[in-house]
């Protein structure tokens, strides 16, 4: 009977120790799904933090969007208004230019018949000058 005694001592006391592992055990799942619910929150809150960041990203893209949409039309017909500017602007102050040139070729095209007219006179006049010329 001891030894039946001595068993059960045995058999109890390893019940008792796996009742108490066993109570150990779901202190510590317990805070294990505390830590979970913990974790869980955070990353619900860090998901709610990335939509947002990911929609003023695209508020700002679409905002980027409309100012190229807007700015580059604007600069081309800048660029193409100086353009403009620039040619008619060297056209209307080379007219008067090509102009005056022109008179001024003119009348040194006259001189030069007149002088060509004398000389011949002088020619007609004396003829030894005709080799000289």
């Amino acid at each position: 009977m001891a030894c039946l005694f001595a068993h059960a001592q045995t058999d109890r006391e390893i019940l008792l120790r796996m009742s108490e592992q066993q109570t150990k055990l779901m202190e510590q799942q317990a805070k294990f799904s505390e830590q979970l619910a913990v974790m869980n929150a955070k990353i619900e809150a860090t998901n709610a933090k990335i939509d947002t960041l990911e929609k003023n990203v695209d508020k700002r893209l679409d905002f980027m969007q409309m100012l190229m949409i807007v700015i580059i039309p604007l600069i081309l017909t800048s660029v193409l208004g100086i353009i403009g500017f620039i040619l008619w602007d060297r056209l209307t102050v080379m007219k008067p230019i090509q102009e005056e040139t022109k008179k001024e070729l003119d009348k040194m095209k006259d001189r030069e018949q007149k002088l060509e007219d004398a000389i011949r006179k002088i020619i007609q006049i004396e003829p030894r000058f005709s080799g000289v010329i």
